[in-house]
């Protein structure tokens, strides 16, 4: 049994290549544990319902055998153990095979804990942005020269990771709230990001969420270190008191110890009102500049080299996620963008840099809600951002975690009505297979094309490529 005889990141001997089945295997998290399991030299075999998924086909290409169904049979005793997603329930059918056969189980949390723990851990952590800074944080670090094992919630597209498996001591970390997930690293270093009230399937009011990050963040030893976004409050007021060293940043606040500016392309940093570094930036939005600037004062709190030259470099050519504002194709759609924004923050972000990048467009957004109790929750702040743009497509909810019912549609229903009222053009689809039907009536090759949402919106693109 690997975990006894091996740990997970113990290369195998020649000849002894550890086995292990993933169930839920194309999860962004369970992707980049497969990842780092294939760099170790495992043997893999998994399953998923999602066999039209981009991360089905590349865990193919690298000689993952999947199934496209939970079954009994793919469980047999040769394994030396299974791992499975937090959506996967004791009932499920290999679960209970691999329990007959004695064979050992371990969740994605507690696996992933395990290679970060046995590291220098520095742990994401915020409502907003956790992947795009994991990624962030890892590019940096490699352009100046370290190998950092990183475990994100995105693919990148320049080699299609999620997860990969460093040469050094350090792990950079996606860090999730969700049912206190968190809890079981021992982060050296934690990157803050802010706050917002969601998981509300967990979180029934926000001060249980308040709670949870209060200790996570008591989980930093004595000598840690927090990087805390200074816009925000909350993340503010429980940094305080605390031995480990506090690093703040901020878009607002020129005496922050990280404070970002722009003017065009170019950004300037300062540090408590002194003047540092300028680079070229291509991105646009606010989010995009929060982002990188955690980052970088994550990299200094790592006294990582930010006068390296690779630095000027990564920042004018960002690191690229699928699904954060993912250019899918042009044509007659128009420049058709895929986004996995589900919250009112993040989609009013990223409708206010669309609208910065192409000023003379039309905007047209197809969204697909995440979750009844979020939408039901946050009703009025979405209809708030979704009226950013010129004409709105709202999907019935994405029932995650959540057993389906006909207020899945009835609420996307009351997010067109409420938008038309505000006199916003809106409109609802009732499935995925409609979307390019309905978006093709009053199409324009000229218009920007929004898809948003963290379900599988995704299978509207991957159907047509």
């Amino acid at each position: 049994m690997p975990i006894l005889r091996a740990q997970i990141l113990q290369r195998p001997s020649q000849g002894e290549r550890p086995r292990a089945h993933l169930i839920g295997a194309c999860g962004a998290g369970m992707k980049a544990l497969a990842e780092i399991l294939l760099d170790v030299g495992w043997e893999l075999s998994g399953s998923d319902l999602s066999s039209d998924s981009s991360a089905w086909k590349s865990l193919i290409s690298l000689g993952v055998h999947l199934v496209p169904e939970h079954q009994a049979s793919s469980i047999s005793a040769e394994l030396d153990i299974v791992f499975f997603s937090a959506a996967i329930p004791n009932s499920n059918p290999e679960r209970t095979q691999a329990s007959a056969l004695g064979i050992p189980q371990l969740s994605y949390v507690d696996s992933i804990s395990r290679i970060a723990n046995s590291m220098s851990c520095v742990a994401v952590a915020g409502t907003h942005g956790k992947s795009s800074t994991t990624a962030w944080i890892a590019a940096l670090l490699e352009q100046i020269g370290h190998s950092p094992t990183f475990i994100c919630g995105a693919e990148r597209t320049s080699d299609h990771r999620n997860g990969k498996l460093g040469k050094g001591n350090l792990a950079v970390v996606e860090a999730c709230e969700y049912r206190n997930h968190f809890h079981a690293l021992n982060p050296e270093a934690i990157c803050l990001l802010g706050i917002e009230p969601d998981h509300f399937d967990c979180f029934s009011h926000f001060d249980l969420m308040i709670e949870a990050y209060a200790k996570f963040l008591d989980l930093l030893p004595s000598h840690g270190k927090i990087v805390y976004n200074k816009d925000c409050s909350v993340s503010s007021e429980l940094i305080l008191n605390r031995d480990a060293k506090t690093i703040s940043f901020s878009l607002r606040d020129s005496y922050a110890d990280w404070y970002c500016q722009r003017e065009g392309r170019q950004i300037h940093f300062f540090s408590k009102g002194i003047a540092r570094n300028s680079y070229e930036f291509p991105l646009v939005g606010k989010h995009q500049l929060i982002n990188l600037t955690a980052a970088m004062a994550t990299i200094e709190a790592l006294d990582g080299d930010l006068s390296h030259p690779g630095i000027t470099e990564r920042i004018l050519y960002p690191p690229q996620l699928k699904r954060r504002f993912e250019i899918i194709e042009s044509g007659p759609f128009g420049t058709v963008i895929n986004d996995y924004a589900h919250h009112p923050t993040e989609i009013r972000m990223t409708l206010e840099a669309t609208r910065k990048q192409y000023p003379n467009s039309r905007i047209r957004c197809c969204f697909q809600p995440h979750q009844l109790s979020r939408t039901q929750t946050l009703h009025m702040d979405f209809v708030e951002a979704l009226a950013l743009a010129d004409f709105v497509f709202i999907l019935p909810v994405f029932a995650a975690r959540e057993a389906q019912s006909v207020e899945f549609v009835n609420e996307s229903q009351k997010l067109v009505e409420d938008l038309n009222h505000r006199g916003k053009s809106a409109m609802f689809i009732p499935s995925l297979d409609q979307v390019w039907r309905t978006l093709e009536t009053d199409a324009s090759n000229q218009d920007i094309l929004l898809t948003l949402g963290a379900g599988d919106i995704t299978r509207i693109h991957n159907e047509r490529i």
